[in-house]
Formats: C-alpha cells, sequence, structure tokens
C-alpha cells in the first residue's frame, strides 16, 4: 500500500496538482458534454474525459525528445501520477453542488 502524500495518492500527484490546476474550463466542457446520465454515472463519465486531457496536456509539456536517462526518469514518475484523481477534484472544485445531482 502506497502512503498518502499531502492528501494526494502520491508524491507525483501531488507535484502535478501544484503546476497545473487550472482546468476549469475543460471541467465545465466535459460536464456539458456529459449529459443523460444519472449524476453518479455524469461524474464518471466526466472525470474519465478529464483525467485524459489533463494527462494529454501534461504529457505534451515534455521537453525531452531523447531517449535516454531523463526521457526514463520522467516517464516513470508521470506514470505515477493520478490522473484520475487529478480530474475529480477538479470537476467537484469547478461544478456547484447543486449541478452535480
Amino acid at each position: 500500500m502506497t502512503e498518502k502524500y499531502n492528501g494526494w495518492t502520491n508524491y507525483e500527484t501531488w507535484l502535478v496538482s501544484l503546476w497545473y490546476t487550472d482546468f476549469i474550463d475543460e471541467a465545465k466542457e466535459v460536464w456539458a458534454k456529459a449529459t443523460g446520465a444519472t449524476a453518479a454515472r455524469r461524474l464518471e463519465f466526466a472525470t474519465d474525459k478529464l483525467a485524459d486531457i489533463i494527462e494529454d496536456i501534461v504529457l505534451g509539456m515534455n521537453p525531452i525528445q531523447d531517449n535516454g536517462l531523463f526521457l526514463d526518469l520522467l516517464t516513470a514518475g508521470l506514470d505515477n501520477v493520478n490522473w484520475r484523481e487529478l480530474a475529480e477534484k477538479e470537476i467537484l472544485n469547478s461544478i456547484p453542488e447543486e449541478q452535480r445531482t
């Protein structure tokens, strides 16, 4: 079992949350697209979609292009990020509770 870090799944997830926490527009967009489902299913759908968006954005910022030690280390760290946890917290912080029911 992995220990939590500052309330997050792990250090890597916490670190990404510090640097990249402004996905409000993306959260609202995926929430708007997740219509016609129960509140729980809508949250699950929107969280999955936003997790993919956040991961793509962050991975797209990778400055290391050459294969080697540093790319492997960066990739290993990013593989530990809980993208879904980041997305769910962003949705819960961006979408008012009365809209999530």
